[in-house]
């Protein structure tokens, strides 16, 4: 599972505030608000089954953080 709760708070406590919208919105561009919830409460609680090498960098991208870093490889 990748650690998008804590990429999350790191990027807030880094002055990004929006972030999960637009992480939302970057991941699931022209899905109904309601799908990109469902898509990204899956993702966050490992239900997703496969997370593709674009997701994760942009995920990276737009949290501030490694992807070592998310797959907990390093602190």
């Amino acid at each position: 599972m990748i650690r998008l709760e804590e990429a999350l708070a790191r990027a807030r406590h880094n002055g990004r505030t929006e972030v999960k919208e637009e992480l939302m919105e970057a991941l699931w561009p022209g899905q109904a608000r309601a799908s990109k919830i469902v898509n990204f409460n899956n993702l966050v609680s490992g239900r997703t089954k496969r997370v593709d090498a674009e997701t994760v960098v942009t995920i990276c991208s737009l949290c501030g953080v490694s992807a070592d870093w998310l797959f907990g490889l390093k602190d």
